[in-house]
């Protein structure tokens, strides 16, 4: 073609494709003489194209952040949903039961009874003899003389009765003592006795044997601990074979 004056002569490789970046739009540009209304044409034709590949890109970018959004405040809706939901308790297995402690009933003190012959009862000074009387008992060979033996019972218990048995055909009381001395010091009056009596003289039939209860002890007749406990009879002898004061033996009462 002719160049003629007033135009403007638009040449392109005849039959190039030349596509628009990521917009799929094609199109063919041939050799022509295009007047200057038609370049314009063109130009905005093109501008158009630009435009709406770039609005298609915009939009796809608008709705992938929108999607990005959107899943994001789905996600924070479904974790206060789940925050505000009551916390499921879990089914604990029962603890296994613990046995009750039982409270300490009262301590059950059983009765014991302790018989000492006369056999343990010997007079305090060695320079006093005895003499045992076969079943009548034993008493000191010098008049009106002492015999003692021990007491033997466990510490803590309680001491309920004391039994003397004796022999008493005189016209005088056996004074009869209950005491006790301390193993790290001396025991004065007020300390030392537990119990003081007397064995009366009387008779009884067939051999004039008696017993004498004694029932009365201080400090309720619990033996404590840190001391020793033992009894003393007075005035044993034979005066003469009508009048005898003998010891016997005795018997022990206790709780333990």
């Amino acid at each position: 073609m002719n160049p003629v004056k007033g135009l403007v002569i638009f040449r392109s490789y005849t039959s190039i494709y030349h596509p628009l970046p990521k917009s799929g739009i094609k199109y063919t540009v041939y050799d022509q003489v295009l007047p200057h209304c038609s370049i314009v044409y063109c130009c905005l034709a093109q501008l158009f194209c630009i435009l709406i590949h770039h609005s298609k890109t915009y939009s796809m970018a608008t709705a992938k952040k929108q999607a990005k959004r959107s899943s994001a405040t789905k996600k924070n809706i479904r974790s206060k949903s789940a925050s505000k939901k009551a916390p499921v308790k879990r089914s604990r297995a029962a603890a296994p039961k613990k046995a009750a402690k039982k409270v300490p009933g009262p301590v059950l003190r059983l009765r014991h009874t302790v018989y000492i012959d006369s056999s343990f009862f010997f007079p305090p000074d060695n320079t006093e003899g005895y003499i045992d009387d076969s079943q009548a008992g034993r008493y000191t060979t010098t008049l009106n003389g002492m015999l003692q033996a021990p007491v033997i019972v466990p510490v803590g218990a309680t001491i309920t009765a004391l039994t003397v048995y004796y022999k008493n055909t005189s016209t005088e009381a056996i004074p009869v003592a209950f005491l006790k001395k301390s193993i790290d010091h001396y025991c004065f009056s007020g300390e030392v006795e537990v119990s003081l009596d007397n064995c009366p003289p009387g008779t009884s039939s067939p051999d004039n044997y008696l017993a004498k209860l004694i029932n009365h002890f201080e400090g309720g007749g619990v033996i404590l601990d840190n001391y020793l406990y033992f009894i003393q009879l007075y005035s044993t002898g034979k005066i003469d074979e009508a009048q005898w004061r003998t010891v016997r033996g005795m018997r022990i009462d206790y709780n333990y």
